[in-house]
């Protein structure tokens, strides 16, 4: 599982603020103040000692993440859904229909924005031989997916190694999917926390499906890499059989047992508040559920 903790720690650039927490390096308003700045980032990183020699940040319009490397690897991480914006992408669910197949217009929107700087990085980050990791939560983690089958056709030097997503929501149809399990889906590792209902949607009824391989965890618990399914055809968490009783399932996910958190500030203990649904969504339960 120490890969899998690595990329827990990077989901994405607002929530540096997590770590750095634990590291003792500054306050939370502080964090909160600079949390998109290089230094934060870097610092973030530094602090577990990875060696990374460069981080480059950027954001394009609502799209926001950095890209990290040293003379072996390079790890790209799309931070999640923030602000208005992020939640209208996250909302546009019409196909948009590419020659790689049938994606979700909204992610690929939030995607292409930024993908001529992205290119623009991996230029700068020297030769190609490095391993690519790919990593986001949330709707970052729908641009991770994204970004691994379009870098490879906009940036062929570059070879995408393993994809790990976090409460990443369905991103394509099934001729997307058949391609990119082609390609990447035993390399691609799917983690859902608990209840999360952001892994159930777009509801497979309207077309969307899963990729890469599925692993779980209970509310509260471990993940466990034992329990990584080997096969890259899993749709869970599923809707259900139908629609209708997908919905009252998530509607019952709206009550019942509080989502834990290991937070110890008033953040922390409002957000167990929140649904059971919504709040095994957060990164600080996916954060926990990696740490051994």
């Amino acid at each position: 599982m120490h890969s899998v903790g690595i990329f827990s720690v990077v989901l994405y650039v607002k929530e540096c603020e997590l770590f750095e927490r634990d590291a003792g390096h500054i306050g939370w308003q502080e964090r909160q103040a600079c949390k998109r700045k290089e230094s934060t980032i870097a610092r973030c990183l530094g602090s577990f000692r990875w060696g990374f020699s460069r981080c480059e940040p950027f954001e394009v319009a609502d799209t926001q993440g950095f890209v990290a490397w040293d003379s072996k690897v390079l790890v790209i991480s799309f931070r999640g859904t923030e602000c208005l914006a992020d939640w209208l992408s996250d909302l546009d669910v019409w196909p948009e229909v590419r020659p790689y197949g049938v994606v979700h217009q909204g992610f690929f929107k939030a995607f292409s924005v930024a993908q001529s700087v992205l290119v623009s990085i991996l230029n700068a980050a020297g030769p190609s031989n490095k391993k690519v990791w790919i990593t986001g939560h949330s709707l970052g983690g729908a641009l991770g997916t994204l970004a691994a089958c379009r870098l490879t056709q906009l940036e062929p030097r570059q070879s995408v190694a393993m994809v790990y997503t976090f409460g990443a929501p369905r991103v394509g149809r099934a001729d997307f999917v058949a391609g990119y399990n082609a390609a990447f889906g035993s390399t691609t590792y799917r983690l859902v926390h608990g209840r999360d209902v952001v892994a159930t949607v777009p509801p497979s009824e309207l077309g969307f499906h899963h990729v890469g391989r599925f692993l779980s965890c209970e509310s509260g618990a471990k993940f466990n890499l034992s329990q990584l399914l080997a096969a890259s055809d899993s749709d869970e968490p599923s809707s259900g059989s139908n629609f209708f009783i997908g919905v009252a399932g998530r509607l019952r996910n709206l009550f019942g047992n509080l989502s834990p958190t290991a937070r110890v500030d008033a953040i922390g203990r409002l957000s167990q508040l929140l649904a059971p649904s919504i709040g095994d969504h957060l990164p600080d339960r996916y954060f926990t559920a990696l740490t051994p």
